[in-house]
């Protein structure tokens, strides 16, 4: 019955994504910060595969040279030898554009917005013209005619790949700060300022995404990628009972308790529970699912509240490639159909 409740909770997070992220990795799976990933998973410094490589082309399901999309001609052959076709290296690509309908001239644009990405304190903290990073970000991105905002919201972690030690953030000054009861306070009352900002600004939608960015072994470590740490957002970390927390009391609450505080009926509200933490999610769908509803229970005076998870846009469950695999590739026809494309 576990496996079965496991794999019935994975699935609602898959029907209920909300984005795909960039990100890179190396070999032993450790972040740079820079770059991104070829077909295979390896780490490739020129960043030659980029975030939309997987949406341009899909291989075709056998892998093989005549793709099996109904309707899409077989691609000009490339073949200048002898060597059978069947037998050619290399999957044929199926272009994705012939699969697409065409844009309806009466429908409104898609929005192209803005996102106020939270680091530390700092960044509620006010500059010499008296406003914080996140009001800048908020008034300049509403100047543009924006009215939906992403609001990027990071933690920090200390820990290895298989585990964590505690939660952090950071202080005015950049520097690690662990998570306790007055750190909590003081980021959920800097989180509400920001917000108040973006709701001020004239927003109607805001979307949070929040990253957890976990540095190996020591708040001095070398940065791990997100996608890669195997986290359960309902186990406590920390050094003793006392100072030790969920992924929901130092992230989730407050920042839809925050975003509670501040929003009115107007105001949709889009609520990705985490970003680009593929082998979390996949690890732990149960406790994801419970989550989703804890948040919603807390936001209750938005006009709605919708909840999912942004998944990095290859790496989805940390290792599987949607541009590598036949399931992986099945799968991003499915999110393709979801969002209104036709097959």
């Amino acid at each position: 019955m576990a496996t079965s409740w496991s794999c019935c909770a994975l699935l609602a997070l898959l029907l209920t994504v909300v984005s795909c992220e960039p990100g890179s990795i190396d070999t032993s799976g450790n972040y740079d910060g820079s770059g991104s990933v070829d077909t295979s998973g390896n780490y490739d410094a020129s960043g030659s595969y980029d975030a939309y490589s997987a949406l341009d082309n899909i291989t075709a399901y056998d892998g093989g040279v005549n793709p099996k999309v109904p309707g899409i001609p077989k691609p000009p052959s490339t073949n200048t030898s002898n060597t059978p076709a069947a037998n050619l290296p290399g999957p044929a690509v199926v272009p994705l554009a012939p699969l697409i309908k065409a844009p309806n001239p009466k429908a409104p644009g898609t929005e192209i917005s803005n996102s106020v990405i939270i680091t530390g304190f700092s960044d509620f903290a006010p500059s010499s013209n008296g406003q914080s990073t996140c009001q800048i970000v908020a008034s300049n991105s509403a100047k543009l005619g924006a009215r939906k905002i992403n609001v990027v919201v990071t933690l920090f972690g200390v820990g290895e790949l298989k585990k964590l030690y505690r939660y952090y953030y950071k202080d005015q000054s950049g520097n690690m700060l662990p998570a306790d009861p007055v750190s909590i306070q003081t980021f959920k009352t800097g989180v509400q300022k920001c917000l108040q900002a973006v709701v001020d600004a004239g927003f109607t939608t805001i979307h949070i995404t929040p990253h957890i960015d976990v540095q190996e072994k020591s708040p001095t470590g070398k940065g791990l990628w997100r996608n890669v740490v195997k986290y359960d957002p309902s186990i406590k970390y920390g050094p003793d009972k006392s100072n030790s927390f969920t992924y929901e009391d130092v992230l989730l609450q407050p920042v839809a308790d925050a975003l509670n505080s501040v929003v009115t009926k107007e105001i949709a509200v889009e609520f990705a529970l985490s970003a680009e933490s593929g082998l979390s999610v996949w690890s732990y769908p149960k406790a994801y699912t419970q989550l989703m509803q804890k948040v919603k229970v807390r936001i209750t005076k938005a006009m709605s509240v919708g909840t999912g998870i942004s998944f990095n846009y290859d790496k989805v469950n940390s290792y599987v490639s949607l541009s590598s695999t036949p399931l992986a590739k099945a799968y991003l026809i499915m999110l393709l159909a979801l969002d209104g494309v036709a097959l």
